[in-house]
């Protein structure tokens, strides 16, 4: 089974593809440079090496030219407080990596939550430069940077929106 329409297009109209095997493994192809995906990965296996908190979910990752593959994460519940506990916990640690990386972008649809792992699944605007210098005046450094914590804006008609990776969406199944 093959999955398409699941972000915005790349290079001349390529898109991002989930692929379903009949053993259950899944693979998500990426019509673009996968790099800071495997090096953000690698990253994340050296800290669970040298920490004594929590570990963080990795990912496989296969890069080649100018596309790559990498493992699919699967959404799960956390069935019990302990578990809900340590996501947050474990989602400090990742908001702390992602500032000290300078990611951006990393709102509701770019954060999975695996059980008691958050994991972010879209990781193109890490270890970008920030292209506007002006964007500081309305994004200061601080960990708000990252996107992943709740904040809120006007959309269109000046209807009021809440994001954050780490965020619960209205209409969501976490809202209910």
């Amino acid at each position: 089974d093959v999955r398409a329409g699941l972000s915005d297009s790349h290079d001349r109209g390529r898109r991002v593809l989930i692929l379903h095997f009949a053993c259950g493994t899944q693979v998500v192809y990426k019509p673009r440079d996968v790099s800071s995906d495997e090096a953000f990965q690698s990253l994340l296996r050296w800290c669970n090496a040298r920490s004594s908190s929590l570990s963080l979910a990795t990912l496989r990752v296969l890069r080649r030219p100018r596309y790559g593959w990498i493992e699919c994460a699967v959404p799960l519940e956390c069935h019990d407080e302990a578990m809900v506990e340590r996501y947050y916990e474990r989602a400090g640690q990742l908001l702390c990596i992602a500032y000290a990386l300078g990611a951006s972008d990393l709102h509701s649809e770019n954060v999975m939550a695996c059980g008691e792992h958050p994991v972010l699944i879209d990781l193109e605007m890490l270890f970008v430069a920030q292209a506007d210098p002006r964007a500081q005046i309305t994004m200061p450094d601080s960990v708000l940077r990252t996107n992943l914590l709740p904040f809120r804006f006007k959309a269109a008609q000046g209807r009021a929106i809440s994001d954050g990776g780490f965020c619960v969406l209205e209409g969501s199944d976490a809202a209910r």
